[in-house]
This record gives C-alpha cells, sequence and structure tokens, in this order.
C-alpha cells in the first residue's frame, strides 16, 4: 500500500467489527491489525473482508497460539517510578537536598 492510502484504509479496517486494534509497523507490513474470530473458518472470512478494504494489496494470517507473557505495563511503571523517585548516584543532589537552606528571596 503507499502512504497516502492510509486513511482509506484505517476507515476501511474500523468498518470491520472483528479488527481490534491496528497499528502502523515497520517491515513487510504496513499495518498489523489484531482480529478476534471464532475459528479458522470465521478467520477466513474476516480476512476475505479486509481485502475488500480500498487500498488493501494482501493479507498475511498469524494465529496466537497462547499468551506466555501477558500484557504487563505494572512492570514497566513500577521501574520507571523507581527510577523518578532516586537521583542517579552519579548526580549530585541538588544544595537544598545536601542540608542548604533555599530562600527564593534575596
Amino acid at each position: 500500500m503507499g502512504q497516502p492510502d492510509r486513511p482509506g484504509i484505517v476507515a476501511g479496517l474500523l468498518a470491520v467489527p472483528e479488527v481490534i486494534s491496528a497499528h502502523y509497523t515497520t517491515g513487510d507490513a504496513d499495518i498489523l491489525a489484531q482480529v478476534a474470530a471464532k475459528g479458522t473458518s470465521d478467520l477466513h472470512r474476516i480476512t476475505n473482508a479486509i481485502l475488500v478494504v480500498d487500498g488493501v494489496v494482501r493479507t498475511s494470517t498469524a494465529i496466537f497460539l497462547d499468551e506466555v507473557i501477558p500484557y504487563r505495563p505494572h512492570a514497566l511503571l513500577r521501574v520507571a517510578a523507581d527510577s523518578w523517585r532516586r537521583p542517579a548516584r552519579s548526580q549530585p543532589l541538588p544544595r537544598t537536598a545536601r542540608g542548604s537552606v533555599y530562600s527564593p528571596r534575596q
């Protein structure tokens, strides 16, 4: 697909209710669409509906067999929060944190 077709393709994917998410990508595919299907025949029907979208040239299918790591933003948020709370050891603490008195008026 070419760059000018992207908005039309996104609109077409929005019209397919089984498309539950879509992302622009790098590599061989331009858009990765996640769909929900009841089985392989339903997936075939959904794939054909996507191929009818104006601007879609081809599809490639991969099926999730089992989830090995569930969506887990908490681990990343915990690391980010810890690094935000503690200054890096190589950086000196601000003067007010080392015991100096900070006074905005002088």
